[in-house]
């Protein structure tokens, strides 16, 4: 009789510690990757992190070429231009951007010089902060170098940007580019990346600007285009703009 009492409180003890483990087995485990929130319980955005892109200024210091038009020096408010102070492109009719914090500007006079930086090869004047070198205007040449800047057309409200050189890249650098262009798909961010390998500031930022106006949504258009834009101390106004966009 007490050798059964035994037995059946030896078999009890264990199912008692079967279902104790099982239990602990069945507890949830923390999510430790999943998003943090803030007081509010909404989720934070996501950080924004510098990449490295150095290399698309090849000139630490702006062209010495002097200031352009007839504003009066003191008036108005300046104009910037969004590029490097030297830096390269590769397709003919590269896209030329600009900004000035004056929002009653409405047309600006853009001027493209030779080499020299005196010998005025073309102008034209144009609406809002951009503008796409046209076909109907000199050719621009694979290995020369030009010189650009753009004043307000009513020179009150300000005087031309210092002069930007916009290097028009030659062989054997162009055919590189051609061929890495021709395995990719137009408009996409394959595209925009070969353009970024090769620090080619004007396409890259056309590049991005033409996906973004094809589809406004595209995230990482609007990222890396961002991320070009942090690395020039005159384009990290329009970088921030973008990254809150993205996020």
């Amino acid at each position: 009789m007490m050798k059964a009492l035994i037995v059946c409180t030896l078999a009890t003890l264990s199912v008692v510690t079967c279902t104790a483990q099982s239990d602990s087995k069945s507890q949830p485990v923390a999510n430790t990757n999943a998003p943090t929130k803030n007081e509010g319980g909404t989720a934070s955005k996501v950080r924004r992190v510098r990449a490295s892109l150095q290399g698309f200024e090849l000139s630490p210091k702006p062209p010495s070429g002097t200031q352009i038009g007839g504003g009066s020096r003191g008036l108005g408010t300046v104009t910037t231009l969004l590029a490097p102070h030297k830096g390269k492109a590769f397709g003919l009719h590269p896209l030329f951007q600009w900004s000035n914090p004056n929002p009653n500007i409405k047309s600006y006079n853009f001027r493209l010089f030779g080499s020299d930086e005196k010998s005025l090869l073309y102008e034209a004047q144009v609406s809002g902060t951009s503008f796409k070198y046209p076909g109907s205007a000199p050719p621009l040449q694979p290995g020369q170098s030009y010189f650009w800047t753009v004043q307000p057309s009513v020179s009150v409200f300000g005087e031309a940007a210092p002069l930007d050189e916009i290097v028009m890249v030659g062989p054997p650098e162009r055919e590189q580019v051609q061929s890495q262009l021709a395995a990719t798909s137009a408009d996409s961010q394959a595209q925009s990346l070969v353009f970024v390998d090769a620090r080619l500031w004007y396409d890259s930022i056309e590049s991005c600007t033409t996906r973004l106006e094809l589809d406004p949504s595209d995230r990482q258009a609007r990222q890396l285009r961002a991320e070009l834009y942090d690395q020039l101390p005159q384009t990290k106004p329009a970088a921030i703009e973008d990254f809150e966009k993205a996020n």
